[in-house]
């Protein structure tokens, strides 16, 4: 008689995530007897080193893509045959309880064993993460072509050419598992007061690659948090992305996203499992992918890929800015200064729009230069209108002409009136 036993999940640690910026929570788990059926598979690698890959559950395809052997390149991303296709009971079972209250991540942990199964036997970080429901490029992230197209998070670094620097990648970006046509507006709507609350329910997904995570559960809230635009909380599965050798220290370490462990630490690893390359044909699948009106959407909320990363580039630390740390960099005659006063601009004009704009109007105030950012400060004015900005603007008109450098961009400061 051939005896089965049932997936079994231990929780290894809490993580202590205040060094991570993008995680509120997270658990390292071990995944033992998993049923292995919410995987990936891979092609072998083609002459351009690119390989054809699937993230599968159940044998249905729910993301396909075509993934590129460098590290800083995009991968084209397509949708797969839907995650209402699966035939998931594990999935139903904890959908009910997921869209309690949320209380902390041990708590969610014991809800999402029967959905944590069914992962292969392994390491796994299970984090507290807050998405931006866009593709990284401010459009709503479930209006995904059917076939392959280009997706910007979905690439294992993100290479700034201002600061030279390659920014990896951790979840932030979603991608849809499922069809526009499932979307209840009025069931997503349901969910509007209780998106706004720190203790939101959270939805569920599963970190793909780079700062791409696959929307397991949740389109509804992902639709209900662009309606106010503001950020969606996902319990996000974290895989194994990478193993390394430090020199220097001459230790090995594992690396789940950006969060890295050393090898000592994870006893029971026995090394990244080896996939046999599989013969892979990518499908659009039978439903087409109609695309949701954005017009009562709040995407412009959202920091897109570039301003992200161009930040941490920069080495910029949100709290470290300040309005002396502003007037130094307006003071400095280095380009990369001035590179680190645009980055902060963008990013906060996002994160903090009131300082955003306080620290705007410092650089218009400054002397007008080539080298200034003054085009950036304007357009943040233009995002956050208020009868002193309006002066401000209308100050700048009377003391130049049409020939002035940022005559345009002040100008369409009425356009939406007219």
């Amino acid at each position: 008689m051939i005896f089965s036993s049932k997936p079994k999940i231990e929780i290894v640690k809490e993580i202590d995530t205040a060094a991570y910026h993008w995680c509120n929570e997270a658990l390292l788990i071990y995944v033992k007897n998993g049923l292995a059926v919410l995987t990936k598979r891979s092609s072998e690698y083609d002459c351009d080193y690119s390989c054809k890959g699937q993230l599968l559950l159940n044998g249905t395809p729910l993301i396909q893509g075509n993934y590129p052997g460098c590290p800083t390149c995009t991968a084209m991303l397509a949708r797969g045959y839907g995650i209402e296709q699966a035939d998931c009971p594990e999935l139903l079972e904890v959908r009910d309880r997921i869209n309690q209250d949320y209380v902390n991540i041990r708590t969610s942990a014991e809800t999402l064993k029967p959905l944590l199964g069914l992962l292969e036997d392994g390491y796994y970080l299970l984090a507290d993460v807050y998405h931006t429901p866009t593709d990284g490029e401010n459009r709503y992230f479930a209006n995904v072509p059917d076939a392959l197209a280009y997706f910007s998070p979905a690439c294992d670094s993100y290479y700034n050419h201002a600061f030279m620097c390659a920014i990896y990648g951790f979840p932030k970006y979603l991608y849809p598992t499922q069809s526009n046509a499932c979307l209840n507006q009025k069931h997503a709507e349901s969910y509007l007061e209780r998106m706004k609350q720190p203790n939101a329910p959270r939805a569920i997904a599963y970190h793909h690659r780079g700062f791409t995570s696959a929307l397991l559960d949740g389109h509804h809230k992902a639709y209900a948090a662009a309606l106010l635009g503001v950020q969606l909380p996902c319990l996000t599965i974290i895989p194994m992305t990478a193993m390394w050798h430090h020199g220097v220290k001459n230790a090995d370490y594992c690396s789940f996203s950006d969060i890295h462990f050393l090898k000592s630490e994870l006893p029971k690893f026995k090394g990244i499992p080896k996939r046999q390359p599989q013969e892979i044909t990518i499908e659009p699948p039978a439903v087409p992918n109609q695309p949701i009106s954005e017009k009562d959407l709040h995407l412009e909320n959202y920091i897109p890929i570039d301003v992200l990363t161009g930040f941490f580039a920069a080495g910029l630390d949100e709290s470290a800015i300040t309005e002396a740390l502003i007037q130094e960099w307006i003071g400095s005659c280095e380009s990369r200064d001035k590179d680190k006063l645009e980055s902060a601009l963008l990013y906060l004009a996002k994160t903090n729009p009131e300082r955003a704009c306080t620290f705007a109007k410092l650089v218009i105030a400054a002397k007008d230069d080539t080298l200034f950012p003054t085009k950036t400060a304007f357009a943040v004015l233009l995002q956050h209108k208020s009868p002193e900005t309006e002066q401000l603007f209308l100050d700048y008109l009377v003391s130049h002409d049409k020939t002035s450098r940022y005559w345009e961009i002040v100008t369409s400061y009425w356009e939406d009136e007219a």
